[in-house]
């Protein structure tokens, strides 16, 4: 059945309630229609003069309940499909009506719309194949030679079995390697099937099925097992009614079984992988999720299917983003990356995705498959790792590696834009004395507020970073020129020879200050931190607490 194709359904089913509540959940699928009865005399009237595509019957009506209303309704609905509902969740019970003649069973209160919807196409279509199969059977009996079966004749009497060369061929052997008995074909069924074939022979011979039916495996000539479909029919009987003739084919099903095992095995994969899987129609609706979506979005299938990705978006990446994605995805049929998106409750989540469309035989797009892992800790942990690489780790601070890194990129932007930038050495003075007399901790402490109180006298923009010990580089990356720098440095100054409170104890020290300016001392990192060290030292030398500008005249620190 085509998927928008009208389909007219009996509903037989004596609870208003129930009735209500089925009709209600299918009018969502505007091409089913729903006549409904209320007793198994209601249905069989309705059936005497209608033909609806499927019968949905509850188990328990006024005048019928169990087994004998799948029977009643079997031999009213003829061929047509018939899908059993009740109340109760028995396995064992669902098996018996499926051997009475249903082709599905349904527990009220666990399946949805959407399984109602599959259950009856799947019925039908199984419906109509077994009843096409039954009446090419009665007209050609069975002559299927032509189209890949093999054909056997039973003497139900005699057990003597006509087995067709083909059907010897399926297994391996030639014609004169079997012989013309049953026993060729008991011995022969995996012992595993053999107890089911057994009673689908003995409930089709009593009448409880409508024909012989039945997938099991036969032993090849090589060792192999094959996966064959044995569907059978009595052609003749005795005085008494006995079977006499029994006419069937085996059909090779062993790649439909290995093609069935694989969509299993897929469908697990599916269901149990960590990895977030979101598969979309051409269209970019959401047709299917797996279990680990909702356990990364925290939305449930039913709450995204038929809706756009996009729900997901947050906001983080621009339209241009976008394009980009959608463009190497349009041209190369793939695209992976790093995504942030947001989770149901509103989180933000960054996820490593791969996004690949799908193509029928005919190359014509029909889907679009993603799937993602959450990366936030990962990143988390990886920008924590990155942090602590490159800062200080008792002040926070830039250290030596993230402060080169920062000037290379500032000079380049200078060179670019011909403006100033300024740098700063700073090494504090009367330190030692601090950590000899009131240890380390305190120490550390005031290293931590000389930090804060730097980071206080400069921009955002700017860059304070601690070089070891106690000293300390500042980066202004937008200086004016050498008088602003110098008023910035003075600025830090003063800020550090201020009294500092530390556990309880009254703190001062001071600071000296080497300035070096580019352009004029210096094109590289490497002469303006050495230069800016040459100036800091002469602050030092010159009687420490204050500011000094590199001069050339200045020579180097080692040859002091």
């Amino acid at each position: 059945m085509m998927n928008n194709a009208p389909c007219r359904i009996l509903l037989v089913e004596d609870e208003e309630s129930d009735a209500s509540l089925l009709r209600q959940s299918m009018k969502s699928a505007p091409t089913f229609t729903i006549d409904w009865v209320t007793s198994m005399a209601e249905a069989q009237l309705y059936l005497q003069k209608n033909v609806p595509d499927v019968v949905l019957l509850d188990l328990t009506l006024p005048d019928s309940s169990g087994l004998q209303t799948v029977q009643d309704g079997r031999r009213a609905a003829g061929a047509l499909p018939l899908i059993v509902l009740t109340g109760h969740n028995d396995p064992e019970f669902a098996l018996q009506t499926l051997e009475s003649g249903a082709q599905d069973y349904l527990v009220k209160g666990e399946f949805c719309a959407d399984d109602l919807i599959r259950s009856i196409r799947y019925a039908m279509s199984r419906a109509k194949l077994e009843q096409r199969l039954i009446e090419a059977e009665e007209r050609w009996r069975f002559a299927l030679e032509g189209a890949g079966d093999g054909v056997w004749d039973w003497n139900v009497q005699t057990n003597e079995v006509k087995f067709s060369v083909r059907l010897k061929e399926m297994l391996g052997y030639a014609d004169d390697e079997i012989a013309d008995h049953l026993d060729e074909w008991m011995r022969r069924i995996h012992p595993e099937d053999l107890p089911k074939v057994q009673a689908d022979v003995a409930a089709y011979f009593a009448g409880a099925l409508p024909a012989y039916f039945n997938e099991h495996r036969l032993l090849c000539k090589d060792g192999r097992w094959k996966w064959i479909l044995d569907r059978g029919r009595v052609v003749s009987f005795d005085a008494a009614g006995e079977p006499l003739r029994m006419i069937g084919t085996h059909t090779d099903i062993d790649m439909l079984k290995q093609a069935e095992e694989m969509l299993n095995l897929s469908s697990t994969v599916f269901n149990t992988v960590d990895e977030a899987i979101l598969v979309c129609d051409a269209d970019n609706r959401i047709v299917m999720v797996n279990p680990a979506f909702t356990r990364v979005t925290g939305y449930q299938a039913e709450e995204v299917i038929g809706k756009n990705p996009h729900l997901l978006s947050s906001g983080k990446h621009d339209a241009d983003f976008y394009r980009q994605l959608w463009a190497q995805l349009t041209c190369t049929g793939s695209w992976c990356g790093e995504l942030w998106n947001r989770r149901k409750n509103g989180e933000l989540y960054v996820e490593w995705s791969t996004i690949k469309q799908v193509r029928d035989p005919h190359g014509k797009l029909t889907h679009y498959v993603a799937a993602f892992s959450d990366i936030t800790l990962r990143k988390a942990d990886e920008e924590n790792i990155r942090h602590q690489a490159q800062h200080d780790a008792l002040t926070d601070l830039p250290n030596r590696v993230l402060l080169i890194d920062r000037l290379r990129q500032a000079l380049s932007l200078a060179k670019r834009d011909k403006m100033h930038l300024a740098l700063m050495y700073l090494d504090l003075d009367q330190f030692k004395p601090v950590n000899d007399t009131l240890g380390h901790a305190v120490g550390d402490l005031l290293l931590q507020e000389v930090a804060a109180r730097i980071r206080s006298c400069v921009r955002e923009a700017d860059t304070v970073a601690r070089m070891g010990g106690d000293e300390f580089v500042v980066l202004l990356t937008s200086s004016e020129d050498q008088r602003d720098a110098l008023t910035v440095a003075e600025k830090i100054r003063i800020a550090l020879e201020q009294v500092f409170q530390i556990s309880g104890a009254r703190l001062q020290i001071s600071s000296s200050l080497g300035v070096a300016v580019y352009p004029e001392h210096g094109a590289s990192e490497h002469e303006l931190l050495e230069h800016a060290d040459i100036a800091m030292y002469y602050a030092k030398q010159s009687g420490r607490n204050q500011v000094r500008l590199y001069e050339p005249e200045m020579m180097p620190v080692q040859d002091k």
